[in-house]
């Protein structure tokens, strides 16, 4: 009855906090459950190599869309900007693997194509906040 109920209990806490971490930020303390538990869980049951490559690229547009909310708050600091670039360097390198595993498909064009313009605009972002930190 203990055990069940220690169990019970900690399947709850894992799962809150599971929860919790898919609407952090990186800078905040559940970030790492996000990226290093959450990602690669769903990652891990991805059963086709066209399902991975969409979750790659829908994790590259998540990794943007965090750098863009900590540029609108003015909380991208040098070393967050590093670790959300190598995060989409990481997620990139994924993503080509099963594209070149699926090429003659229509969907790793229009994935490709996708992600192209994700590449474009960080370098754009990039680009201004060089600019603006001179």
């Amino acid at each position: 009855m203990f055990v069940t109920f220690i169990t019970s209990i900690t399947i709850i806490l894992i799962w809150w906090a599971s929860f919790i971490a898919s609407f952090s930020l990186p800078w905040e303390v559940f970030y790492p459950i996000k990226i290093h538990w959450n990602e690669k869980l769903v990652s891990a049951i991805a059963i086709s190599s066209e399902s991975e490559a969409q979750l790659q690229l829908d994790l590259i547009k998540e990794r943007i869309d965090e750098r863009n909310k900590l540029i609108a708050t003015w909380n991208l600091s040098e070393p967050l900007n590093k670790q959300i670039v190598n995060q989409i360097d990481y997620h990139t390198d994924i993503l080509q693997f099963h594209l070149w595993k699926i090429s003659k498909n229509d969907l790793a064009q229009q994935i490709e194509s996708e992600l192209d313009q994700l590449i474009q605009s960080v370098e754009r972002q990039t680009s201004f906040i060089n600019f603006i930190e001179r």
